[in-house]
């Protein structure tokens, strides 16, 4: 259970006013869609109970069990007020339904013992922290075990960054920079689909970046630093700023004249491409954060405390211009077509726009929902623009910053938007905190995840393990039950063996899938174990939010995270929690809990903490809930004494409970995939082969890697390796092989960078019957 990222969380619940409502209802503020009047909204919604209107604005009372349809709905809305909460107790019986015989026998089978074994293997490899190889071979048991029980088995592969992506500069769709910590330039030639570090000598953070063509350019920092290139990046030189305030931002004009800010209201001007550099004094000691400089008179910036500032005699004299009344915070961003209209984009959920060069600034409202920091902004033209938040969110507007709409959200807890680069109406660039970098070709219609294009050194591969029974009715339903494998200590230099956390959640989630091999069910069920939990929820925010970008049909989301250790005296006591809005779910594991005399006691709880996996898939939009030994709060406080100590360890645990555990995760799964009958499937993988080509491990590797594979058929086979141009580097077999499974070592004498192997085989008795398949290595030196 993770404890990081959920300050911003806490402070929006906390926020919310409780008004009075009835005792199973949401208070709801929500947005009437284009061409919809309030009669047409409660024709289509008559559960909707209105208590005011104003405009296209609703406050209305809707009943929980309802309160889905205005959610998945895709209205803007906020919660004003929740359901009070009913505490469910086990020994309340009623409406309980009849007994499912195979759910009932899968319940009856989960086994103390297996579970014990399991969770005793992944304690058994120590810290299974994020970036250490006990994690990757923690990982590699669980995809052997799926593997074993004859699932269909992958290694969900993702990156995230290590760094944080501050500005970035496009001369053109193809050609671009990003800058940030670690001393970070790279490069792109092909829109973002690979880039290619630039050497810049520092390790310092570089804040600003800007090019006046494909050759020349300029990035700043930390402690003054101005670093120019005239070869594309290639090589980048020292220019003397005279200066140690933060550089924030860089602007020029043309290859001669420019301007920089920076902290402690330093500008700094050049009209000699940067050989000297004149301190201009701003009139203001306030931080001044970003720059727009639209010719060689006009130039504004802004900053903390709601500076703004404008030159027209091409920065030698600063004037102030008042914001709108009321605006007081952090102006982060701005951006000018020309030397009238302009656009600031600011903490406090601030867009302003001015039609009259600065003379008067309007705030403008934001969509509900939009985070309280607005970062980037850039517009094509007078009417169309984008802005991005700190939440992940990317905001459009098409009548010139009028009004707003959320184009898109990736509320993943470590991608926190900083920029955007609008380069065309339909190219545009999104990046941020841990490598966060999106692309859109198509003016925001999709947007690209191109985080693993980054170069290695900015990047770490981790792996979700997804194992699957497809649905023999409707394979298009996915019914999901998760766990994180990672572990995590509060003492860094110390085990975190993570038999409960989250050793119990996944064991509980292999079992399940050990009960099912060899079932069929109308819906499809996956048993999915996330990575990076610890640090920040990031493997199941992948996984949950690709679904969402895929369209898939996710109809739950069942996350058992620390089910072993009693916190209460009642050691058959556990909670069951969905975030910031109730579902369906915690409804049927109360029932399901009774139906199936699992024996458990179970408190309901609305979770204000979203500190586990259930939440980046709520956040996707899909139902989702957390079975767990304790409330965030409860487990924070000490009511589980071993939590991310050395001494998290299952003799610590109550087998018994973690059995009722895994029985209510099954339970709910297995109701909501709908079990139809027993296969011939037999426990052996080898049986019905089918060609694969597996994933490489590990991956990134230095030297060596084993690359697995089945044929199907007795068959002829090559299998090779290419680089990112696609020329053959090396063979690694050629030649005929029996039907069965393989594994094939072997070691790259090759620079570092990613390569792709290649997988050829055909059927020695059927020349027609072929399989090709290639898939991405990553070699780190």
């Amino acid at each position: 259970m993770s404890t990081r990222y959920i300050l911003l969380t806490l402070l929006i619940i906390f926020s919310l006013q409780l008004l009075s409502q009835t005792n199973n209802s949401y208070l709801v503020e929500f947005k009437l869609k284009e061409n919809q009047n309030i009669e047409t909204l409660t024709e289509q919604f008559p559960f909707v109970q209105t208590r005011s209107v104003s405009g296209n604005v609703v406050t209305a009372e809707i009943v929980s069990k309802y309160f889905n349809s205005i959610r998945s709905g895709e209205y803007e809305f906020k919660v004003m007020s929740t359901p009070k909460l009913n505490y469910a107790s086990s020994s309340v019986r009623k409406n309980i339904g009849v007994a499912n015989p195979a759910i009932q026998t899968f319940i009856n089978l989960v086994s103390s013992d297996t579970l014990r074994t399991h969770i005793l293997a992944l304690q058994n490899f120590g810290t299974r922290y994020e970036y250490t190889p006990q994690q990757d071979s923690a990982g590699v048991y669980i995809y052997n075990q799926f593997r074993r029980w004859g699932l269909q088995v992958e290694f969900d592969n993702y990156a995230f960054g290590t760094t944080t992506i501050y500005d970035l500069d496009f001369v053109d769709e193809n050609i671009g920079w990003l800058v940030g910590t670690g001393g970070m330039i790279v490069k792109t030639t092909n829109g973002g689909q690979y880039w290619i570090p630039n050497t810049s000598n520092t390790n310092s953070e570089f804040y600003g970046v800007d090019f006046v063509n494909s050759t020349t350019g300029w990035a700043v920092g930390q402690y003054g630093i101005i670093r120019k290139t005239t070869d594309g990046g290639a090589t980048w030189f020292t220019q003397t700023s005279g200066v140690m305030d933060a550089l924030y931002a860089v602007k020029f004009v043309n290859d001669q004249f420019g301007l920089i800010v920076g902290a402690n209201g330093r500008v700094l001007r050049t009209t000699n491409g940067g050989t000297n550099w004149t301190s201009i004094t701003s009139g203001t000691s306030q931080t001044l954060r970003d720059l727009a400089f639209v010719d060689n008179m006009n130039a504004w910036s802004v900053g903390s405390a709601a500076t703004i500032r404008r030159t027209t005699d091409g920065g030698l004299t600063w004037s102030a211009q008042t914001p709108p009344a009321g605006v007081t915070s952090y102006l982060r961003a701005v951006f000018f077509l020309n030397d009238q209209l302009g656009w600031i984009a600011g903490e406090g959920t601030t867009i302003l726009k001015t039609t009259n060069g600065g003379s008067t600034w309007i705030k403008k409202t934001v969509p509900a929902g939009t985070g309280q920091i607005l970062r980037g902004v850039g517009f094509v033209d007078s009417q169309s623009g984008w802005v991005v938040d700190y939440d992940g969110r990317i905001l459009y507007t098409s009548d010139g910053g009028e009004s707003w709409i959320i184009n898109y959200t990736y509320l993943g807890t470590r991608s926190k938007l900083t920029n955007i680069e609008v380069v065309n109406p339909s190219f545009i660039v999104a990046c941020g905190i841990s490598g966060t970098l999106y692309t859109t070709s198509n003016g925001g219609i999709n947007w690209i995840n191109r985080m693993s294009a980054l170069p290695e050194q900015f990047i770490h591969i981790s792996n979700n393990i997804v194992a699957t029974i497809p649905g023999a009715v409707n394979p298009e339903k996915e019914c999901i039950i998760l766990g994180h494998y990672d572990s995590y200590s509060d003492n860094p230099y110390v085990s975190a063996p993570g038999a409960n956390d989250n050793g119990t959640g996944t064991a509980a989630v292999m079992e399940a899938a050990r009960l099912c091999k060899n079932y069929q069910f109308e819906n499809t069920i996956r048993f999915l174990t996330v990575s990076a939990e610890e640090v920040g929820l990031i493997g199941s925010t992948h996984y949950a939010f690709a679904a969402k970008n895929q369209n898939r049909n996710i109809i739950a989301a069942i996350n058992g995270d620390m089910i072993g250790y009693p916190t209460t005296a009642d050691t058959a006591r556990l909670v069951i929690q969905s975030y910031l809005t109730l579902n369906r779910l915690l409804d049927s594991a109360v029932i399901y809990n009774q139906r199936y005399n699992i024996g458990l006691t179970l408190t309901t709880v609305l979770d204000n903490t979203g500190a586990s996996d259930h939440k980046p898939f709520t956040d996707a939009g899909y139902d989702a809930m957390l079975v767990a030994e304790g409330t965030a709060w409860e487990i924070w406080g000490g009511a589980d004494p071993y939590y991310h100590t050395v001494n998290d360890t299952y003799d610590k645990l109550r087998p018994g409970l973690i059995r009722r555990g895994a029985q209510l995760m099954l339970a709910l799964v297995t109701e909501l995939a709908k079990p139809l009958n027993r296969t011939s499937v037999d426990d052996n993988i080898y049986t019905n082969l089918k060609y694969s080509l597996e994933q490489n491990y590990p991956n990134p590797f230095n030297p060596t890697t084993e690359i697995p594979y089945t044929l199907a058929n007795d068959s002829y086979v090559r299998l090779s390796v290419y680089n990112i141009l696609g020329e053959k580097v090396a063979t690694i077999f050629e030649g005929r092989q029996d039907a069965g499974s393989y594994k094939q070592n072997w070691s790259l004498n090759l620079s570092s960078g990613i390569y792709f192997y290649r997988l050829e085989a055909t059927s020695t008795s059927n020349v027609h019957e072929s399989f090709v398949q290639s898939k991405k290595l990553i070699l780190l030196k």
